[in-house]
């Protein structure tokens, strides 16, 4: 019988899953703000792409949610992380009015519920990479 992996082991498959989808070429719309003007506080994208949450990844219940993290360049992550409010701002355009509170309240909600299955997100995510 096989031994059941540890929800640690999972939650860090899925999370190096989860990055991999971000950064997927379709899904990095912060370059595409940029060229068109929409950003004018972020240079010229520099560096490798990264997976830049949007609420805290401590969070289980939205750690590896589609919609909490955006596909920055290297210094872009860096200048968001020095500058929560442009943070903020890129998240309400990219994602719409509204959705930094929504994911908020999910984080919050979700230290309340129950343990969070990881077998079952690590499965998600990998039916979602194979379709990119």
């Amino acid at each position: 019988m096989a031994k059941k992996p540890k929800a640690s082991t999972l939650k860090n498959k899925a999370t190096i899953i989860h990055s991999r989808i971000i950064r997927a070429p379709d899904l990095c719309r912060a370059r595409e703000y940029h060229d068109l003007g929409l950003i004018d506080w972020h240079p010229r994208c520099k560096g490798a792409k990264e997976c830049s949450h949007c609420i805290s990844r401590r969070y289980a219940g939205i750690r590896t949610d589609l919609t909490n993290a955006l596909c920055l360049c290297k210094s872009a992550h860096f200048y968001v992380g020095q500058n929560p409010g442009k943070h903020y701002e890129l998240v309400e355009m990219i994602f719409g009015v509204g959705h930094w509170e929504m994911l908020y309240q999910r984080a919050n909600a979700s230290t309340l519920g129950p343990k969070f299955d990881w077998a079952a997100e690590l499965e998600r995510l990998q039916a979602i990479e194979k379709t990119l």
